[in-house]
């Protein structure tokens, strides 16, 4: 009975029936491979690159680029062609999938780098950055100083300005110096008759600098009539010992000598800067010299200029000699001593103190 049903609903028995089920289900299999098939991508492969600087051109597969198991189109192998002749002796990575439409060819080539610009040249330099060649003068052709690029590049020597044959020069230092002439001419200095004031009984304390052209030598001096003592400042240049070669000569005293001075006790009196007789006569009992370079020279010059223009007054206690000659040290970095109002029979042991540290004998 059943075979009769089955035979009744499907032509040729149910050999038939089955046979079809079967052939059926075949076709759904292979559609279903199929289709699985078309969604699987193959592993990219890619080609290990040479280290930079030693890449040879990576080699590429014989014949024609494949996608899958189906050769790549004439397009495709344009492109790898293509590739390779645009940058011959470079390596390119190139990626497979198993879909020919998602075939990608990476070009690696490194974009042309710029060739190493040279460094700008240093003013005045002719020689190349790092030797140690001499070479032209530097900025004042009046001075001819010259340059050692090594120095100038943060070298181990730091900054220098010279030559193997030149000494060394401070370029700042070469304008101070070009300057002082002009300087010098432009104020009224004071000085003994002889050009020299008497030579003073005792060096306190000596700071020399080799090489230094220039002095500040600060002395002390008894004044007959007053137990108070005197300060005044002798300046000038120094020869290559550090021994003195010329002075000039600036203080602070009362206009009307040791009666101003009385006076000024209760009243302001017009100061004189320049050597009462008695400067030029008796010996100092206390002097300090220290040298100093041109840029300190111009210093202490214009702190002189300025302070003939400021015509100041004198004080016994407030504005005197002592207080004058530490605004003039002071302009090339000398310290006064920690009090001020001390007669300068002591005032200039205590600055050699604070200024050098050593202790000088007092009577």
């Amino acid at each position: 009975m059943v075979a009769l049903m089955l035979g009744g609903c499907v032509g040729g028995g149910p050999g038939s029936y089955f046979e079809s089920i079967g052939r059926d289900s075949s076709r759904k299999q292979q559609a279903a491979q199929q289709d699985l098939a078309a969604l699987t991508v193959d592993p990219v492969r890619q080609q290990t690159l040479a280290p930079a600087g030693t890449a040879q051109p990576a080699p590429q597969p014989s014949g024609e680029i494949m996608a899958g198991n189906a050769p790549a189109d004439g397009s495709q192998a344009d492109v790898q062609a293509g590739s390779m002749a645009s940058s011959p002796g470079n390596p390119t990575v190139i990626g497979e999938t198993g879909n020919a439409e998602l075939l990608t060819v990476i070009d690696t080539t490194l974009a042309p780098q710029p060739a190493a610009l040279a460094p700008a040249p240093l003013p005045g330099v002719d020689a190349a950055p790092g030797s140690d060649m001499q070479i032209k003068a530097y900025a004042d052709p009046q001075q001819q100083a010259s340059l050692r690029p090594g120095s100038l590049l943060g070298g181990p020597s730091s900054f220098a300005i010279g030559s193997e044959t030149l000494p060394y020069v401070d370029p700042e230092e070469q304008a101070a110096q070009a300057r002082i002439p002009a300087l010098y001419a432009s104020i009224d200095h004071g000085q003994c008759r002889s050009g020299f004031g008497p030579k003073p009984k005792q060096m306190g304390a000596k700071r020399i600098n080799p090489g230094d052209p220039y002095y500040i030598e600060i002395r002390m001096r008894q004044t007959p009539l007053m137990p108070v003592g005197h300060t005044y400042v002798a300046y000038g240049r120094l020869d290559a010992a550090g021994e003195i070669m010329d002075e000039k000569l600036i203080m602070l005293a009362p206009f009307g000598g040791y009666v101003g001075a009385a006076m000024a006790s209760g009243v302001p009196m017009p100061g004189v800067l320049t050597p009462h007789p008695d400067d030029c006569r008796i010996r100092p009992d206390l002097a300090y010299r220290v040298s100093l370079n041109a840029q300190r020279y111009e210093m202490l010059l214009k702190e002189i200029r300025k302070a003939k223009a400021d015509k100041p007054s004198y004080l016994l206690f407030a504005n005197n000699c002592n207080h004058f000659m530490t605004r003039i040290a002071g302009s090339v970095g000398i310290k006064p001593p920690a009090n001020i109002y001390v007669p300068a029979v002591r005032y200039l042991h205590d600055m050699i103190e604070a200024n050098e540290g050593v202790k000088v004998a007092r009577w």
